[in-house]
């Protein structure tokens, strides 16, 4: 399916994107490249989450209650991970 692929491809570029801006939070601090990491986050987690809704919508077509509160449980999930590590990357930015 290739909402399930999108998926796959948007959060594993999600992952990559956090773990590096992590390893430049750490120090020295690179202010603009954190910054740029941030606005990636977000505009990934923004796409992502558009794909689990429209993957959500064909589950519940398809009566598959189980996978479609499994996607909503992974969108909850995305979003507190992605948020707080946005909020770290923040918080080394004002350090």
């Amino acid at each position: 399916m290739a909402l399930k692929r999108q998926k796959r491809l948007r959060t594993s570029e999600m992952t990559k994107i956090r773990h590096h801006m992590e390893k430049l939070c750490i120090a020295p601090k690179d202010v603009v490249a954190i910054e740029k990491d941030i606005e990636q986050l977000w505009s990934l987690l923004e796409t992502t989450l558009e794909v689990l809704d429209e993957l959500c919508i064909v589950y519940l077509e398809k009566g598959e209650e189980k996978n479609r509160e499994a996607a909503m449980e992974e969108a909850q999930s995305l979003e507190s991970e992605i948020q707080a590590a946005i909020e770290k990357a923040h918080e080394a930015i004002k350090s």
